[in-house]
């Protein structure tokens, strides 16, 4: 199969795969994020979408609190059992990199499913987490007002801490759940996975909410792998039903459960990592501001380091999220830009996937 991609790259990508099979029918009306004409403020939603997204929650709405810290104290540890705040506590430890650790969370039951980012304590990288933190934010005031950007992984507040000095230290970040795993996990475990209607429903997906990101507010990701991009179960449980019962789906013309699962809205996408992204930093802000009345420091104030000016972060009128977004600065940063310069999202999200199809 091939995927011919139009726009800025104008090239071919070919996906090799030797195994025949039959292709169910066209789903076009059952893909999450179809949208009405390219660039459109508005997109076009049938009543099928409609009634998928009530079944969603609204996380652009339920992680964007009034709150948009959560102040711990300097010498807080993320360790399970620790409380984060009076509604959230930490609980298992699901995994570690080089940058941060992350961690499940537990709330009262108001909250959605959310996991706790840490930054590890490694100089300069608060200040890249803290950038990466602000940039989501803005991501999810632009998601309220576009549904094809809840792909991308939404932002909750920052835990913070303060110094001797008064001053706000970014300790991590409050992020969207994710129930399922990596794209590239599932390529890289299944050697014969070949699901065509799979990976063209992915495709569609990803790269209608990129577009959609890029037309609003220039948003470019700069590093968008298959590995960046994670499965997303809306509803666990009938999915699991769904796999089980091979009968039905394959008596559809479905090649596998997960693409079955796709065109029913039961599984989606996610949109993760933006270390090395870029926004159009006027344009975000203006939804920034839409999204967070209650937001009312002056456009170039200080960035984070500055004093808090209160012990409380509700009490605080100073946003985090306001502050002007730093340029990204960095051996790493500077490497990426060099070697992937003039490359687009698509065409590095095109070449990931066809190392990984490539033969088969």
């Amino acid at each position: 199969m091939a995927f011919a991609l139009q726009g800025r790259d104008q090239s071919l990508v070919a996906l090799g795969c030797r195994k025949r099979y039959i292709r169910g029918p066209r789903r076009a009306d059952a893909l999450v994020g179809a949208s009405g004409p390219a660039g459109s403020g508005r997109p076009h939603q049938s009543g099928t979408q409609q009634q998928r997204q009530q079944k969603q929650p609204l996380l652009a709405e339920q992680l964007w609190f009034d709150e948009e810290r959560i102040l711990v104290d300097e010498s807080f540890e993320a360790a399970e059992g620790a409380q984060l705040s009076p509604h959230l506590k930490v609980a298992k430890h699901v995994g570690s990199g080089t940058s941060a650790d992350v961690y499940k969370l537990q709330g009262d039951g108001k909250q959605p499913e959310l996991v706790l980012k840490m930054a590890k304590p490694v100089p300069g990288l608060r200040r890249a987490f803290q950038r990466e933190w602000m940039l989501g934010r803005r991501l999810n005031a632009v998601a309220a007002a576009a549904s094809e950007l809840n792909m991308i992984i939404h932002t909750g507040p920052a835990v913070v801490s303060e110094d001797k000095k008064g001053q706000l230290v970014f300790r991590g970040t409050v992020l969207e759940g994710i129930n399922g795993k990596s794209l590239d996990s599932r390529l890289e475990k299944d050697a014969s996975f070949c699901d065509v209607d799979f990976i063209m429903m992915m495709l569609q997906q990803v790269l209608t909410a990129l577009h959609k990101a890029e037309a609003l507010v220039g948003f470019q990701h700069g590093d968008l792998r298959i590995s960046n991009i994670m499965e997303h179960s809306t509803d666990p449980e009938a999915l699991q039903a769904l796999r089980d019962d091979a009968q039905t789906w394959q008596a559809q013309g479905f090649v596998s459960a997960e693409s079955a699962a796709l065109a029913k809205g039961l599984l989606t996408f996610k949109i993760l990592d933006f270390g090395h992204s870029k926004i159009n930093e006027r344009q975000a802000r203006s939804y920034l501001k839409l999204s967070s009345p209650n937001m009312n420091t002056p456009a170039d104030s200080a960035p984070a380091g500055s004093s808090s000016g209160s012990s409380s972060s509700s009490s605080s009128s100073s946003s985090l999220a306001l502050q002007r977004l730093p340029a990204a600065k960095g051996p790493l940063e500077a490497f990426y830009s060099f070697w992937y310069r003039g490359r687009s999202d698509s065409w590095r999200l095109l070449r990931s996937l066809a190392t990984r199809l490539d033969g088969r």
